[in-house]
């Protein structure tokens, strides 16, 4: 039988698929973006991979502005 979610369930069930949608993101844009230290990059990458929700949430807010994209993304 199929068991319909109660609102709680819907909110943690929303709020996880939502943590999955930001990590990835966060971790595609780390990987992408160029950052003038390298290790700044495997630093950006280790704090999605680590600390999960919030990691992508602190890169996004902060660490994207430490980054640029390579030329052949910018260009139109």
């Amino acid at each position: 039988m199929f068991h319909m979610p109660s609102f709680p369930e819907m909110i943690v069930i929303s709020a996880v698929l939502l943590s999955l949608v930001l990590w990835a993101v966060a971790l595609a844009d780390v990987v992408r973006r160029q950052f003038r230290d390298p290790n700044t990059k495997l630093i950006w990458v280790l704090v999605v991979v680590l600390a999960h929700g919030v990691g992508a949430v602190i890169y996004l807010v902060f660490g994207r502005k430490q980054a640029s994209l390579p030329r052949h993304l910018t260009d139109a």
